[in-house]
């Protein structure tokens, strides 16, 4: 799962990413999430921080997006989007790499 933040009147970094990017996420079936204060419009496909626990934990990272695994531990955060990008190339190469037969 990608969990952006968006800051009001900002867009989403994660429409920040290039399609070649944004293709390779969808092969592997990526969830995008962006995360909003209770205050911002929010659109209908975005996630409402009531209480400011997930964007406060973006804020401590210093991150405007976690890539989070299926089993729930954290890839990787990214601030900015060159910080994205590099994050979605480290995962392409971790997932692209071969494992040495015994």
């Amino acid at each position: 799962m990608l969990i952006t933040r968006a800051d009001p009147g900002a867009p989403d970094p994660a429409a920040t990413l290039d399609a070649d990017d944004a293709a390779f996420l969808d092969d592997l079936g990526v969830r995008r999430v962006t995360v909003r204060p209770a205050d911002a419009d929010a659109a209908p496909t975005d996630v409402v921080d009531l209480d400011g626990v997930h964007l406060g934990y973006l804020a401590g990272a210093a991150a405007d997006a976690v890539l989070v695994r299926p089993d729930f531990y954290v890839f990787g955060v990214a601030a900015g989007p060159t910080g994205l990008a590099a994050l979605v190339d480290d995962l392409r190469q971790q997932v692209s790499a071969r494992v040495p037969q015994p």
